[in-house]
């Protein structure tokens, strides 16, 4: 028998499913040192930038679900390809901490950075702060625990999470990085 490989339409639904929601549960806080170039390819209008996160908090924000998320002594690394043309970033993050009871966490995301002209303002150093609104940095965080992890953080690894983010420095200089991560529901 010949494999059919055309589409039946019928299964396609009849309507849409509503338009999910997004619940704020978390917020993720990274300093960064400075970036370093590894690479410029004009010829395929892309460049690697490599950051080294040098340390990270990720703290509970009230929310309905009840749900607690709390990581500490945050550190890793993200590579970003550079699109030249159109200013976009894909990041590449992996991240580590500690629970408060000392179990250890490793956080990974991939992302997308569309860097707006406030944002790069706070890069350059021209300001200190740009908002959550300011420029489209979105990450998709994957959590995964050590056995010992509290039985109150074990959602993060089983939920679908979502992140909004923005760039800032602190007095000093230093760019941190700031997302507001999302279940969605």
């Amino acid at each position: 028998m010949e494999t059919n490989r055309s589409l039946d339409r019928s299964t396609y639904p009849n309507s849409l499913p509503k338009t999910p929601v997004l619940l704020p549960v978390a917020f993720v806080n990274l300093k960064l040192d400075e970036p370093d170039s590894i690479y410029s390819d004009k010829a395929r209008n892309n460049s690697l930038s490599y950051v080294q996160i040098l340390n990270g908090e990720v703290t509970t924000i009230e929310n309905r679900l009840k749900y607690e998320l709390e990581v500490s002594d945050v550190h890793g690394t993200d590579e970003l390809i550079n699109d030249l043309v159109t200013g976009c970033s894909r990041s590449s993050s992996r991240l580590y901490g500690k629970t408060p009871n000392g179990a250890g966490v490793h956080i990974s995301y991939s992302g997308m950075n569309k860097l707006s002209d406030a944002s790069l303002k706070v890069i350059s150093g021209q300001t200190l702060k740009s908002d959550f609104n300011d420029s489209y940095m979105i990450c998709y965080p994957r959590f995964a625990f050590d056995d010992s992890v509290e039985e109150k953080f074990r959602w993060a690894s089983n939920e679908s999470l979502i992140g909004k983010g923005r760039i800032t420095r602190d007095a000093t200089g230093y760019v941190y990085i700031q997302y507001v991560l999302y279940v969605v529901r």
